[in-house]
């Protein structure tokens, strides 16, 4: 296909899950789909086509960045919390739960030197809710890919690269 086709395509997918979302619910974008979002994303940021107009590469390259800061800052918000790396040695997922759930934990009180929480934060689903939809190796690759632009020739490439990875850093 040619660059044209290809950058619009990148930009199909990122107009599909800004409209649908991410949910293991009604037909949205979920977690097996979120993977194959990423590595297709992930994989443009490697085109370096070239042809009579140039280095037609780089647009993709600059959409598939672009896809890749908005979508995974929508994966992030979507998420119930967001994923760790684990260096322990039992092996078991890290998980921090997402805000609203660590700001119940705020109402937890004293009583005669114990713990008293509420009744509903006694439940321990509570914290193992692991609606994820960026892991840890999407968000190395990811950074990855940014830094690698960042040293392109191209001054809109490493433009884009730049603010890209400003926003993912921060979001």
């Amino acid at each position: 296909a040619d660059a044209e086709t290809r950058r619009y395509s990148i930009q199909s997918v990122l107009s599909i899950c800004q409209r649908v979302g991410f949910s293991e619910k009604y037909n949205r974008v979920n977690k097996e789909m979120a993977v194959l979002v990423f590595e297709a994303l992930l994989c443009s940021t490697e085109d370096y086509g070239v042809d009579k107009r140039g280095d037609v590469g780089s647009w993709c390259r600059i959409a598939a960045m672009y896809a890749l800061e908005k979508i995974s800052n929508l994966a992030i918000r979507a998420s119930k919390g967001l994923p760790l790396i684990n260096d322990s040695e039992d092996n078991e997922d890290m998980f921090v739960p997402e805000l609203k759930t660590r700001m119940q934990f705020c109402n937890v009180t004293m009583v005669d030197g114990q713990v008293s929480m509420p009744s509903h934060l006694r439940d321990p689903s509570i914290l193992s809710s692991k609606e994820e939809y960026i892991s840890p190796d999407i968000c190395n690759r990811i950074v990855g890919a940014y830094i690698k632009q960042l040293s392109e020739k191209l001054d809109n490439v490493r433009e884009n690269a730049g603010r890209a990875l400003v926003a993912f850093l921060t979001a």
